[in-house]
């Protein structure tokens, strides 16, 4: 069974160090607000395919960045959060 573009950060995350996958979301997050936004989790999951991490060169072929976010945010406040990504741990 082929993994779901909604788990492409949870993959990124365990494949990356702790540091790493800080440091991308930090990067990723514009306004430094802890928590991303759809243009936000674009940059992200960019930044984790151009570093060669299949679920995110999906997510990126695909297009399909929306349904990977809706999934993720699972308060369905528009943003992705640090503790919603924990969450997936």
């Amino acid at each position: 069974m082929a993994a779901r573009p909604c788990l492409a950060l949870f993959f990124v995350l365990v494949a990356a160090s702790a540091a790493g996958a800080q440091e991308r979301f930090a990067a990723a997050d514009q306004n430094g607000d802890r928590k991303l936004d759809v243009t936000e989790f674009k940059v992200l999951i960019d930044s984790v395919a151009a570093g060669g991490q299949g679920m995110a060169i999906k997510v990126k072929r695909l297009q399909r960045y929306d349904t990977a976010f809706a999934r993720l945010d699972a308060n369905q406040d528009g943003f992705v959060s640090v503790s919603e990504l924990a969450a997936l741990q």
